[in-house]
């Protein structure tokens, strides 16, 4: 996009791309009215419909709702390496993963406005814990990918981690909110976590978790790493 008008961008039925020629953050670009509009202080303020990304040829922001991607899933899908997916408020339903297969190390998901992501009524794996080899059917898991951001969402369970809801064939499954496996890098950051206790059973034995952090056990023969083994550990951030 060239030129400090006021322009509507419609795109057609497949991956449409924004491309502008000044520099983009992320807070220049915002949904009003259920559309996407664009604004970085350049180019007036422009109204997307049906477009998937906007880029500026170095940041690359794929868009979620109001006309973007219809999920989450598939935004994350169609990312690479230092791309930004930004979601429209709204509710969807869906369990999120970021691997080797799905997206990329170093992607950032934030919320753009109210965003929950609830549990669908059949959850499925979406990873194996590295620690007990238990079935982890998260609602976003990061699984062997780093520095992965997650920003501003709200993941609701709907105490949906019963036995009722898992589908079949898992081993001792457990429904959690963010699950990182694996990975090192990125921030969970002002997210909100929430419905991931099963109903109450009456029996006093509530099980499943909020977030769940593990990686294999590199420290051969002991748990607790020395103080020169911690301070090679990497970290991931939850604000």
């Amino acid at each position: 996009i060239v030129g400090s008008g006021h322009d509507s961008i419609t795109g057609g039925g497949g991956h449409d791309t924004v491309k502008y020629d000044a520099a983009l953050i992320a807070a220049d670009i915002t949904v009003v009215s259920g559309q996407w509009q664009v604004s970085d202080g350049t180019h007036g303020t422009d109204t997307l419909s049906n477009i998937q990304e906007v880029t500026d040829g170095t940041h690359n922001f794929l868009l979620v709702g109001a006309g973007g991607y219809a999920t989450i899933q598939a935004a994350i899908n169609a990312a690479h390496t230092g791309d930004t997916i930004l979601v429209a408020s709204g509710t969807y339903t869906e369990q999120d993963i970021v691997d080797g297969t799905h997206g990329a190390s170093g992607i950032t998901i934030q919320a753009v406005g109210a965003v929950t992501v609830d549990a669908p009524t059949s959850l499925v794996q979406t990873g194996v814990s590295p620690t007990s080899g238990n079935s982890i059917d998260s609602l976003f898991t990061v699984n062997g990918v780093n520095n992965v951001t997650v920003s501003g969402i709200t993941f609701n369970g709907l105490q949906y981690g019963d036995n009722s809801h898992f589908a079949a064939g898992q081993t001792n499954p457990s429904l959690i909110g963010i699950s990182y496996l694996n990975s090192s890098g990125g921030a969970i950051d002002n997210v909100t976590v929430t419905g991931m206790r099963e109903s109450d059973a009456g029996i006093g034995d509530q099980r499943n978790l909020g977030i769940f952090v593990a990686n294999t056990d590199p420290l051969v023969g002991h748990a607790v790493p020395t103080v020169s083994e911690a301070a090679a550990l990497h970290t991931i951030t939850i604000s």
